[in-house]
C-alpha cells in the first residue's frame, strides 16, 4: 500500500517482475524489499514527484493487477466453502471422561 492505495497484490516472489514491468528496475544483487518500501515510499507534503509517482502506482495496479483479483474473487465462490458439521469447540464425551 502506498499513500492508503493498493499497489501490489499478488504472489511474493512475483513481486521483483511486476515492479520491473512498471519502471522501476531491480537490480540483480539488491534487496528487492528495501527497494519496494522505496518505491511506494511517499514525502509528506506531497510533491509533483510523489503524486505523479502514485498515480503511476495505482493505475498500474488497476490495469495489472486488480482484474486477476477480481477474477479470483469471482470464481472463490463462497458455495463452494463447507463448514464443519461436528462441534469442534467442544471435546467429545468420551475425551472429557
Amino acid at each position: 500500500m502506498a499513500d492508503g492505495n493498493i499497489v501490489y497484490q499478488g504472489i511474493a516472489n512475483r513481486a521483483p517482475r511486476y515492479f520491473e514491468s512498471i519502471g522501476f528496475p531491480i537490480g540483480k544483487f539488491t534487496n528487492a524489499t528495501d527497494l519496494f518500501m522505496r518505491f511506494i515510499s511517499i514525502e509528506y507534503p506531497k510533491k509533483d514527484y510523489d503524486v505523479a509517482k502514485l498515480e503511476h502506482l495505482v493505475t498500474c495496479y488497476q490495469k495489472k493487477c486488480e482484474p486477476n483479483v477480481i477474477r479470483h474473487m469471482n470464481d472463490s465462490s463462497l458455495l463452494e466453502f463447507k463448514p464443519r458439521k461436528d462441534n469442534f469447540s467442544e471435546p467429545s464425551f468420551k475425551i472429557q471422561l
